[in-house]
């Protein structure tokens, strides 16, 4: 369980109705500090505009200030798919979005984490490392054991040499069908 300080719940709430998210979203989280950690890039935006088509709900993007270029990748990709709040959160209000979002897509990373918690419904895609059983019955894995698994790079080297192709495995049918 995670207390929520309620002024940063209240920050959030204010920080979707100033973006014109009021009711249901699916909130991703694809940034994270480690590259094995993250799926593609270039399939998040097709992913959130088949999120946002197929659900008729609002799909925000959320995330630090260091993540802002991909972040400015991933919206032009997505082509007004996507709400942007990535940096324009505390790390309380950013945890106040997860606790408000309907559904929550992320990598191995705090938010996604956070989103179990809070008993959201959340769709999980790992790599080498992180746990392999969904944490709570209202999330669902998307991971590949690989025979290099878990690899969680030494000395910067991965067994794969850095194509990680257990995150490269995992397509965005795959995350739909999960959704």
């Amino acid at each position: 369980d995670v207390r929520l300080d309620p002024a940063a719940r209240e920050g959030a709430r204010r920080k979707l109705a100033e973006a014109g998210i009021e009711g249901p979203f699916v909130l991703i989280v694809p940034f994270t500090t480690r590259p094995w950690k993250h799926w593609i890039e270039g399939r998040w935006a097709p992913l959130a505009r088949r999120l946002r088509e197929e659900s008729g709900l609002p799909v925000v993007v959320t995330g630090g200030p260091a993540d802002r270029p991909a972040a400015d990748r991933l919206l032009a990709d997505a082509g007004g798919s996507l709400t942007d709040l990535v940096g324009r959160t505390t790390l309380g209000e950013a945890m106040g979005v997860v606790s408000e979002a309907s559904l929550v897509l992320g990598v191995d990373t705090g938010l996604t984490h956070a989103a179990h918690a809070f008993r959201r419904p959340t769709i999980c895609m790992f790599g080498p490392s992180g746990y392999s059983d969904p944490p709570t019955p209202m999330a669902r894995m998307v991971r590949y054991e690989l025979a290099c698994a878990p690899c969680t790079p030494r000395g910067g080297r991965p067994t794969c040499g850095g194509a990680w192709t257990c995150m490269d495995l995992i397509t965005g049918r795959e995350v739909m069908d999960h959704v």
